[in-house]
């Protein structure tokens, strides 16, 4: 029982710090993993990304988050989070509870843009997060657009094409 359980230990903290491990910068080599879908970094691939979309990635993986404010349906629903911390890079989002070993999550993160274009700005990223998980992580999951960065602060929003309604998440730096 005590092997099986270091085990699972192990495991967890293979995939806590695999995240922080691979695929920490959005320059230099990258591997060819064109298997995967689409070839962009925001789309799981590799191409170089838009300088707009590789300041946000620099912000994102140069520290622990945590979330601030989440509005879901009209519903402060931020007190769901407050417990966890976040490491996020260009591939993946983790979530972990400092207070509680092996409360932990890991979803994607992925920046994606339109292709084409000969500038981007802003609104022209989306950050497409995915949480695999049947909790409140669930509510995480959609295309959020960005509203604002800076180096302590990511406010993204998100609106509901059925209902009109609109989601805010906030990140704010530890």
């Amino acid at each position: 029982m005590e092997t099986i359980k270091k085990l699972l230990q192990n495991e967890i903290l293979i995939w806590w710090f695999l995240p922080m491990l691979l695929f920490t910068s959005c320059s230099g080599y990258v591997p060819d993993f064109s298997g995967f879908g689409d070839t962009s970094v925001g789309g799981f691939g590799f191409e170089e990304c838009v300088p707009i979309a590789c300041e946000i990635e620099d912000v994102t993986k140069s520290g622990t988050w945590y979330i601030s404010s989440f509005i879901h349906l009209n519903i402060d629903e931020t007190k769901n989070f407050e417990a966890y911390h976040f490491i996020i890079n260009w591939l993946f989002i983790s979530a972990f509870n400092p207070k509680v070993e092996h409360d932990n999550f890991l979803g994607n993160w992925n920046i994606d843009w339109e292709r084409g274009k000969e500038e981007y700005f802003l609104d022209d990223l989306y950050v497409i997060i995915t949480f695999n998980f049947d909790n409140e992580f669930k509510d995480l999951n959609g295309v959020w657009d960005f509203s604002s960065y800076s180096e302590n602060k990511i406010e993204l929003y998100l609106v509901n094409k059925e209902t009109g309604d609109i989601d805010y998440l906030t990140f704010n730096k530890i």
